[in-house]
């Protein structure tokens, strides 16, 4: 293994008299074998050490280390903050303390002999890519978390001597899925029970969603309409003016009403003509 000193990373000699050869009487400077003595306060250290100790602390994935018997060994700051802990409180635990609270992604609880790392040392084997929640003391809620336990080994030997987990915090990832979809689900609820035709046609100008208050203004069906073209709906002399607008839209991504409601004649079922006020249309992105 590599020694560097510490200071401007060279070894300073230190009292390296010349040696007397006793059968010769000659004298000599010592070699390189003979220059071990550092100056007093410069400690030698390890590259590889150090780097591992700042890439420990610093990296932003939470991380601790567990041995077969649940002791805790080492923990870093990214983890203590998901755990919402102190060095010592953690430390101061085992994988099989009653205070961690530990759940699945479908709310129920998961005992300490199910938790990855703990199923990784019993196994040998990676537990990879496990979403679960736990509980975090401080802010008094869970934190969501993917976690990897990474047996691992002395070399020579079959069985794990501790585990490595790294925890990846995906709480706030999750929190905006659960918004998006709250969103989208309430946008649905809206259009379907709108009064008003809320109608979606893809970039060809097919029909691809159909509210029930367009069923009643145009008297077409869902399944009579959708994946069929909008001219169907729409007034023979007005068809070129929309289909003009619609390509407009379709090329550059932007609305291209005025802002206000337009007046245009609308297509039934039945074949009968009638006035509508055309709201702005908008381009939807997927």
């Amino acid at each position: 293994m590599t020694g560097l000193c510490s200071v401007n990373c060279q070894p300073e000699r230190v009292g390296m008299k010349k040696k007397t050869d006793t059968r010769t009487g000659t004298q000599s400077r010592p070699g390189r074998g003979d220059r071990t003595e550092l100056k007093q306060g410069v400690q030698p250290f390890d590259t590889n050490k150090e780097k591992y100790t700042l890439l420990f602390k610093e990296m932003v994935q939470g991380v601790f280390f567990q041995a077969p018997d649940g002791t805790l060994l080492d923990i870093n700051p990214a983890a203590l903050k998901i755990f919402g802990m102190t060095r010592k409180e953690f430390l101061n635990r085992n994988s099989h303390s009653p205070s961690w609270q530990v759940i699945r992604e479908d709310g129920s609880f998961m005992s300490s002999h199910d938790h990855p790392s703990t199923v990784a040392l019993k196994t040998g084997l990676p537990v990879l890519d496990r979403t679960v929640g736990v509980f975090n003391t401080r802010k008094k809620d869970y934190v969501w978390v993917i976690v990897n336990a990474v047996p691992m080994f002395v070399p020579g030997e079959t069985v794990p001597h501790q585990v490595c987990v790294t925890l990846h915090d995906i709480t706030a990832r999750l929190q905006a899925e659960k918004a998006f979809h709250l969103s989208e689900e309430h946008s649905r609820v809206l259009t379907e029970t709108a009064p008003d035709a809320i109608i979606t046609a893809d970039g060809q100008g097919r029909i691809v969603s159909w509210n029930q208050g367009a069923q009643k203004i145009y008297g077409f069906k869902p399944k009579e309409i959708i994946g069929r073209s909008c001219d169907l709906i729409i007034a023979e002399n007005e068809r070129q003016h929309h289909n003009k607008m619609f390509a407009a839209l379709i090329e550059s991504g932007k609305p291209i009403s005025s802002p206000a409601p337009t007046e245009g004649f609308g297509l039934r079922k039945n074949g009968e003509l009638f006035a509508k006020n055309i709201a702005p249309i908008c381009p939807c992105f997927i």
